[in-house]
């Protein structure tokens, strides 16, 4: 129905966000490629919470949640949970964009300061 296809909706957005995240640590050679390969998601996110928001790694609970209601739960039960993990889901979101702002924001200012500093030496 659709209260369980919704949290199959909202679960894959949160295996992207994991699969984003391994593939950073793996590309930095941080994450042990075995360790996560064997891992439960519960680990994984423990294994990659540098790469997270802040929000995924604190409430990780949330994944556990979307795969009881895809399994176990009623369709009135996923309608009746829905709002609340999906706010969850739009707060990781949020963080994460909120941190490549920030990125974007601080490499304009890096390169403004640079191209300053070169004209008040000279």
């Amino acid at each position: 129905g659709v209260g369980i296809g919704s949290y199959v909706y909202l679960r894959r957005i949160f295996e992207n966000l994991i699969e984003e995240a391994y593939k950073k640590g793996q590309k930095e050679g941080k994450i042990n490629e075995e360790k996560y390969q064997k891992a439960r998601m519960d680990d994984k996110i423990k294994l990659l919470q540098e790469y997270l928001p802040t929000f995924l790694v604190d409430n990780r609970g949330i994944y556990s949640i979307l795969s009881i209601g895809i399994h176990s739960l009623s369709e009135d039960d996923c309608l009746k949970y829905f709002d609340s993990i999906k706010i969850g889901i739009e707060q990781i979101l949020d963080e994460k964009i909120a941190d490549k702002e920030r990125s974007v924001k601080a490499e304009a200012a890096r390169k403004a300061i640079a191209g300053i500093t070169g004209v008040v030496k000279k």
